[in-house]
């Protein structure tokens, strides 16, 4: 019942933005005067957002779970188990890192307002990259969810 409803929460937290990005279309690009990238980059980019936030809200509480909250002796409060907080935290890492990782490209591309067709042109993705702040954002990001993630699998 739990996964039920914590899968029904995150697709609507995930479905929900992706109507609204497709209902606005260029609109928004408009208003910034950035080219529109296109419909797949624009609703790539929103599921990967969302996925990254949920990523990190669940990385984060499980981390403060593992690290301030556990009921341990003092024996073994050195000492994780490999119970639940870090199979949550392994997960949501995972999922942050995946999605953190993805966004580098795809904020590259919307940030800028550049269709997906562009990336097979030799030396895109590294104008793209240093033309925002977006994407190098996304970098720092992508490089402490690894951190976290290698970290849960060698904590004990």
């Amino acid at each position: 019942m739990v996964a039920l409803l914590i899968g029904g929460a995150a697709l609507a937290l995930a479905v929900f933005p992706v109507v609204v990005a497709v209902m606005l279309g260029e609109e928004p690009y408009d208003l910034l005067h950035v080219g529109y990238p296109g419909v797949d980059v624009a609703i790539v980019t929103t599921i990967l957002l969302s996925g990254a936030q949920l990523g990190t809200l669940a990385t984060s509480g499980a981390l403060v779970h593992v690290l301030f909250l556990r009921a341990a002796p003092a024996r073994k409060a050195r000492y994780l188990e490999d119970g639940f907080e870090i199979s949550v935290l392994r997960v949501a890492s995972g999922v942050w890192a995946t999605c953190a990782g993805a966004l580098v490209v795809f904020e590259a591309l919307d940030s800028n307002g550049t269709p997906l067709a562009r990336l097979a042109t030799p030396g895109a993705l590294p104008y793209l990259w240093e033309a925002s702040y977006a994407p190098k954002a996304w970098t720092v990001s992508f490089l402490a969810a690894l951190v976290v993630l290698f970290a849960s699998f060698f904590a004990e």
